[in-house]
């Protein structure tokens, strides 16, 4: 992962749908934003819906990832 990409945010939304937007909203991957996967064994229990992670280059993509996905 890009060390420079150090603004958090999160969302329980499918990451295939987010990852399209993040593509025409954000920019690069691993360059502008970077996805950590959820907890595998979260995903199995099925009791919580799982929560992926994004990571972004600067505070203002990671605000407006979560405006639109939080």
């Amino acid at each position: 992962m890009n060390p420079e990409l150090t603004y958090t945010a999160v969302t329980r939304y499918h990451w295939m749908a987010v990852e399209i937007w993040c593509v025409g909203n954000i920019g690069t991957w691993n360059q502008d934003w970077y996805r950590i996967h959820s907890d595998m064994a979260e995903f199995i229990d099925g009791r919580n819906p799982s929560t992926d992670t994004y990571h972004f280059r600067t505070a203002e993509q990671a605000t407006f990832f979560a405006l639109r996905w939080a």
